[in-house]
């Protein structure tokens, strides 16, 4: 899976398991330290697939990031913004 740039520099420092347990215990204790105990980690995949959506990404793409077989599911995440939105009208000519 590709990870972004910025998140590489740190990753290698992170105590990462092969679990997915692990892994989400310790971004639910990072994200409780940082404030944001209201959310999920469920959240983090969800509002990387709106931004990558509003952002130009198109379904296809994300859908693979996410490891959708159907696009169908990864439309479930795509809460476009009236500016993207906005913009596909547009380029109707």
């Amino acid at each position: 899976m590709p990870i972004h740039p910025r998140l590489n520099v740190i990753v290698k420092y992170l105590p990462f398991s092969s679990s997915r347990i692990c892994l989400q215990r310790i971004v639910r204790r990072a994200m409780d330290k940082a404030g944001f105990n209201h959310m999920h980690f469920h959240d983090l995949r969800h509002s990387a697939a709106s931004m990558l959506i509003n952002n130009d990404v198109d379904l296809f793409t994300v859908g693979a990031i996410l490891g959708h077989k159907d696009q169908r599911r990864t439309k479930r995440y795509s809460h476009l913004a009236t500016e993207t939105l906005t913009k596909a009208i547009f380029k109707i000519r």
